[in-house]
């Protein structure tokens, strides 16, 4: 079975935040972000953040796209149903 970079991987659960900008006027608080169906999935995800500099807040309309995840940025955006009421 694949193994995930350990080190990586420790250093996004323990310095990866979300999405947005520390100086925003409000911020949208949520339990968890979608993804990681696969191991693929989560490895690409974290060689995407480390390639962009393993920020602290990451751009959601950049980064998930990087991810292969266009559902919710994008032309063909669609809501998405935790926080389409408060968007």
């Amino acid at each position: 079975m694949p193994t995930l970079p350990e080190e990586l991987l420790r250093d996004y659960a323990n310095n990866f935040y979300g999405y947005g900008s520390w100086d925003a006027k409000t911020w949208f608080v949520g339990i968890e972000e979608a993804g990681g169906k696969d191991f693929h999935e989560i490895d690409h995800r974290l060689e995407m953040w480390e390639k962009r500099g393993r920020r602290d807040l990451e751009d959601a309309c950049e980064f998930y796209p990087e991810c292969r995840e266009s559902r919710w940025h994008g032309v063909k955006a669609i809501p998405q149903r935790t926080w389409k009421q408060l968007i």
